[in-house]
């Protein structure tokens, strides 16, 4: 491949766009509220990022070779309408009216499939042969954080943020999602 290889996604304003000059894909948003960049696709290997690019943020992600198509999944929230039972409330405020910023902030409890222990079981093994692989250590305690296995989620989504300066977004999911954990397990402690 040579040159730059560029893609938009989003509506005619280019809200959201992806370019590839050789190894190094950056992603751009132009949206108003943050994108969770989930996944990258490289031929047949496919990666979970789990990055936040923040509004009108750019991020950078190194690939392992230089690629002919990229196959991106990426996650934005446009509106946020939910109700939130009183006792789970990050803001306790009345009549709130809630940003899509603060969407990403909000663990989403999932049921696992076999793609979910599929997943555990590659950054078991990424960090097998690399403990200081901070992009399996995120992935790894989010895979955790959706079975409830709140000690070792701790331990991986901790293990992550020590390495923040490796991960794409600099440790923002993992800061937000260790956050939310430890006020969980706090709540548990008290009750």
């Amino acid at each position: 491949m040579t040159g730059a290889v560029a893609v938009t996604a989003g509506t005619a304003n280019r809200e959201l766009s992806a370019t590839v000059e050789g190894r190094v894909l950056t992603v751009q948003n132009r949206t108003s509220a943050p994108a969770l960049l989930s996944s990258i696709k490289v031929g047949q290997d496919s990666r979970m990022v789990n990055a936040v690019i923040e509004k009108g943020g750019v991020l950078h992600y190194t690939l392992a070779d230089t690629p002919e198509r990229v196959e991106l999944t990426l996650k934005i929230v446009r509106e946020v309408d939910m109700i939130v039972p009183r006792a789970h409330a990050l803001i306790r405020h009345r009549a709130e009216r809630y940003q899509p910023s603060d969407a990403f902030n909000i663990p989403v409890v999932m049921n696992l499939t076999a793609e979910h222990e599929d997943e555990e079981r590659k950054e078991r093994e990424r960090l097998g042969s690399n403990p200081d692989d901070a992009e399996a250590a995120l992935n790894l305690g989010l895979v955790l954080l959706r079975r409830n296995e709140m000690q070792e989620a701790a331990h991986w989504l901790g293990h992550a943020l020590e390495m923040r300066d490796r991960l794409p977004d600099g440790g923002l999911l993992a800061s937000h999602q260790l956050q939310r954990l430890l006020c969980r397990q706090q709540q548990f402690t008290e009750d």
